[in-house]
């Protein structure tokens, strides 16, 4: 299995920014977002796309030095990851599921239509427990982008409620990964 490692860092907004993708498209996605950011921040028109935004990073190095401004994608293999332990919980859900669904006409076993209907609602909230963190960690990543901006700017105010929503959030991604 491939993953996509984007590194950035904004020439202006201190800070490192790593991400990683399952696929390019979504890596070249954000790197587009962030070279159209940095376009905007240099008082240019964000005219990246996924076919030149290599070419507005060196425009952008060239502008403001290549130091402290950049976007990469580099691809790496990951090893001896276990690709079928990723859905365990739900696996065993659904086939907790469809155990109890063999007694769903025996009228001797009490509960059963309950059971199933959690077992299902369990099911579905697993099944969208990915989507959910990586979104929920895609705004950690735009709260800090704006602490961080605020933070230069000398917006004292700005900054703190952001630092306290940025711990609420890490709370939050520590828990949903069993931290």
């Amino acid at each position: 299995m491939h993953i996509h490692i984007l590194t950035a860092e904004h020439f202006h907004v201190p800070g490192l920014i790593t991400e990683a993708h399952a696929d390019s498209s979504t890596a070249t996605l954000k790197a587009v977002e962030l070279v159209n950011i940095m376009l905007k921040d240099s008082r240019r028109k964000p005219t990246a796309t996924a076919k030149n935004w290599r070419a507005k990073v060196e425009w952008l190095q060239d502008f403001h030095g290549a130091a402290h401004c950049y976007v990469e994608i580099a691809e790496h293999e990951l090893v001896g990851l276990d690709i079928n332990s990723v859905n365990d919980t739900v696996d065993s859900l659904v086939r907790a599921e469809s155990f109890a669904a063999g007694f769903e006409d025996d009228e001797t076993q009490e509960g059963i239509p309950d059971l199933l209907a959690g077992l299902r609602k369990a099911i579905q909230r697993e099944r969208a427990r990915p989507d959910l963190l990586a979104e929920v960690k895609e705004f950690r990543r735009t709260v800090e982008y704006y602490r961080r901006r605020e933070a230069s700017s000398g917006d004292d105010e700005g900054e703190r409620l952001k630092s306290i929503k940025l711990v609420m959030l890490d709370d939050l991604i520590a828990r949903a990964e069993g931290r």
